[in-house]
């Protein structure tokens, strides 16, 4: 959703989109002006294979961000979670920078549906009775930002498991792409694990501090203390500008960039 919220800092509108609530462990924050964008996330990864009754366990760090030289890419969804699944390779393979943002969103959630399937039906085997994959929710969100155009654009896409069809998953793309489906340039993008960041955006002692990277961290520790077993640190932070993407925080991220072609087939 997108809902107007003020701070009398700001010169424009001020919206947030709080990402459908995903069916595991994962935070991933984005505030955006016209010319900087912060890019923030947890690193725990919890077991998919936790059945209906067992709790599900935080047994290591992975890292959701990848940075090219161009594009930076959040990945918040069970691909994630994954130990075997290559989120830099995945990248590489599938990203390209001479195509436009929405583009490259595009091929890269048409690139995830087959992992994801593959994921999906493992479960099914595995795991049966588990609550982690749930119809009408997001199996996985990619967001990727970069400056286009002469400003910050962010794309968002979400992956929904909509059910099984003929024994197999089946899932539709939801897409935002801001600026445009957004009411102005100034936004914060969240997904998380509860609905915590958006009762800490509605509270009107919150200050929004876009271009803060503590606040980015602030958005990650409130998602962390609401839900402390399946969210936390290390926290990785990243500032991009027109003159490029930096690392504030690595966190699990120190050794997550990739170059990428020019083009791709």
């Amino acid at each position: 959703m997108c809902t107007p919220c003020g701070d009398r800092s700001l010169p424009a509108f001020l919206g947030w989109i709080v990402l459908p609530t995903l069916g595991d462990a994962t935070t991933i924050v984005v505030l955006q002006t016209p010319d900087q964008v912060l890019v923030a996330a947890d690193a725990r990864a919890v077991s998919l294979l936790a059945d209906s009754g067992v709790p599900a366990t935080a047994t290591r760090q992975v890292c959701k961000i990848v940075r090219t030289p161009h594009t930076v890419i959040a990945l918040a969804g069970i691909l994630g979670n994954l130990s075997e699944f290559d989120t830099r390779g995945f990248v590489q393979e599938n990203l390209s920078v001479d195509t436009t943002l929405e583009n490259a969103a595009d091929r890269l959630a048409q690139k995830s549906i087959a992992p994801l399937t593959a994921v999906i039906d493992g479960l099914a085997h595995t795991a049966p009775s588990q609550t982690l994959i749930i119809p009408g929710r997001p199996a996985l969100s990619i967001v990727l930002t970069r400056f286009e155009n002469g400003g910050t654009r962010v794309a968002i896409r979400d992956i929904v498991y909509t059910g099984r069809a003929a024994g197999a998953p089946e899932f539709r793309i939801q897409s935002t792409n801001c600026p445009g489906d957004c009411k102005g340039p100034h936004m914060v993008f969240a997904a998380g694990a509860s609905d915590a960041v958006t009762r800490f955006l509605m509270s009107r002692s919150v200050r929004v501090r876009l271009k803060d990277p503590a606040f980015a961290l602030d958005l990650l520790r409130v998602e962390a203390a609401a839900e402390p077993s399946i969210v936390g640190p290390p926290f990785s932070v990243l500032q991009g500008d027109r003159t490029g993407f930096r690392w504030i925080e690595a966190g699990a991220c120190q050794d997550n960039d990739v170059t990428v072609a020019r083009s791709q087939p």
